[in-house]
């Protein structure tokens, strides 16, 4: 059955005068549980640490291409149960170009942005 909609004045006086007590104090909302260090919110085991950003990167159909080729031949020569992503192949640049400061000028050669 579908109850008609009703407006404010008749939704009050069905409640009845009590309704709107305002002089009882109003409890806190507990906030969320804590999330332990070596999860990130969704649970997931994080991959770079407890202190981390996320980062969004747009590449084209042709980069995400090539960025899974690549974990794929890592993945291939690491063995068995090494399990590598894209993000994965992008984390090691970052912390190769942090590691040698020369290695993203080697990789960049004028390209167009």
């Amino acid at each position: 059955m579908v109850r008609k909609k009703m407006s404010g004045a008749a939704l009050l006086a069905e409640l009845g005068e009590g309704a709107l007590d305002r002089s009882a104090p109003i409890a806190a909302p507990s906030g969320p549980a804590p999330v332990p260090a070596s999860t990130s919110r969704v649970g997931r085991r994080s991959k770079v640490g407890t202190t981390f950003v996320p980062l969004t990167v747009r590449v084209s159909a042709e980069q995400d291409a090539a960025l899974k080729r690549a974990a794929f031949e890592l993945m291939a020569s690491r063995g068995p149960g090494a399990n590598i992503t894209p993000q994965d192949v992008i984390r090691i640049l970052i912390d190769r170009a942090i590691a040698d400061p020369d290695f993203p000028a080697s990789l960049i050669q004028e390209v167009p942005l």
